[in-house]
């Protein structure tokens, strides 16, 4: 089951998490990905939230969705 949120400042924070972790994975770049783990956790973000959409997003690409 997928987790949302409703707060449009939380929902906008989780979208930056998200855009820069793609960049950190694209650029094989480990420590900013444990960096960007921290940040989601200060600001209340479930760390899980960040893996389930980039797991979502990587699925869909490689289907063709």
């Amino acid at each position: 089951m997928a987790h949302t949120i409703q707060d449009p400042r939380q929902q906008a924070l989780l979208l930056s998490l998200r855009q820069r972790m793609a960049e950190a994975r694209a650029c094989g770049n480990a420590e900013a990905r444990r960096a960007l783990f921290r940040e989601a956790v200060y600001l209340g973000i479930q760390p899980n939230l960040l893996e389930s959409e980039q797991a979502t997003a990587a699925q869909e690409h490689t289907s063709g969705r």
